[in-house]
């Protein structure tokens, strides 16, 4: 495993994966297979500085009131497009160690795993890289949709500082069906470290207005997705969301996962079923036991979900007698 973490975040980061160590769900699994999978390759992002809002004129400059504060810059991670000068040196080293293929997507989602079934594709189709997409949902509001851009290519566009959401809810209300970008990627390892250079450079910088409690400012960030516009042969593929991508970022997005007070009559139903929050939530429900069942080895207790027995696949280790 790898992962990019920033100044802000590693500290934190580090020490929880070495406590899920002794984690009943992960104890067992790590001294029966051999493998320690908290141990994990890990690039640490800088920060940048935030800029000028928008308001201000389109030159910018450096915010220098953070909360208030006359002189005080304010420091922001670039976006999750870092990841690639960031994690230059581990996609390098994964390769050298004889590594062909590296997944890389959001912690926040419950369903991003390994997929069996894209892996093969992109396997035996020789392309360079794979996206997943689903249909766009009434909560899929932050992230990047399938486009075809001003080249003539298909690329996913940010929410936002990609795409306004203004056209998105046109497109909507036309009844169009919009694929989401679920935030997962396969990626061919020769050939991303063999071009990551023009990547790093080829990926665009992207310009957000935020107004938030530390003031008006600008943030500029890179899109991990967007790496899509610079590849010739990217495979697209079709996911189901409600097992593929269970975004579990907003607090609201796990109640909906999770079913709460998902049987309760005054839950938010809808005669339209692209806007049936209610339906939507039995959808997500029923993935989230999917994968708990099928892909994290769980199984639902009285109030909770648990481990169930490690079996060895086909003798791979040996079971206690």
């Amino acid at each position: 495993m790898f992962q990019m973490t920033s100044v802000f975040t590693d500290p934190e980061v580090s020490r929880a994966l070495l406590s899920y160590r002794d984690s009943p769900a992960l104890r067992t699994l790590i001294e029966r297979t051999g493998i320690d999978i908290t141990r994990v390759e890990t690039g640490v992002q800088p920060l940048i500085s935030a800029f000028t809002h928008s308001s201000q004129g389109e030159r910018k400059s450096l915010f220098t009131e953070a909360g208030g504060i006359p002189g005080r810059t304010l420091g922001l991670p670039g976006g999750h497009g870092q990841n690639f000068l960031v994690l230059k040196d581990v996609y390098r080293r994964l390769r050298e160690s004889g590594k062909r293929f590296a997944y890389l997507g959001n912690v926040d989602n419950l369903g991003y795993t390994p997929d069996p079934a894209g892996l093969a594709l992109l396997a035996l189709s020789g392309r360079k890289a794979a996206f997943e997409f689903s249909f766009k949902t009434a909560v899929d509001r932050k992230g990047g949709i399938l486009v075809v851009d001003g080249d003539g290519r298909l690329n996913c566009a940010d929410i936002g500082p990609a795409i306004s959401p203004g056209e998105v809810a046109r497109w909507e209300g036309e009844g169009r069906p919009i694929l989401f970008n679920v935030a997962t990627g396969l990626f061919d390892l020769e050939h991303l470290t063999r071009n990551i250079d023009g990547i790093i450079a080829g990926l665009p910088v992207r310009w957000s207005d935020q107004d938030k409690d530390a003031g008006r400012y600008s943030q500029a960030e890179q899109v991990t997705w967007e790496v899509l516009g610079l590849l010739d042969d990217a495979l697209i593929l079709g996911v189901e969301k409600s097992r593929r991508f269970l975004a579990a970022k907003l607090l609201l997005e796990n109640f909906l996962t999770c079913g709460l007070y998902a049987d309760d009559p005054a839950f938010p139903s809808d005669p339209n079923p692209e806007r049936d929050l209610k339906k939507l939530a039995a959808t997500l429900r029923s993935g989230f036991a999917w994968n708990m069942e099928n892909n994290y080895g769980m199984r639902l207790g009285a109030s909770r979900w648990e481990p169930v027995e490690l079996r060895s696949p086909a003798g791979l280790w040996g079971d206690p007698s």
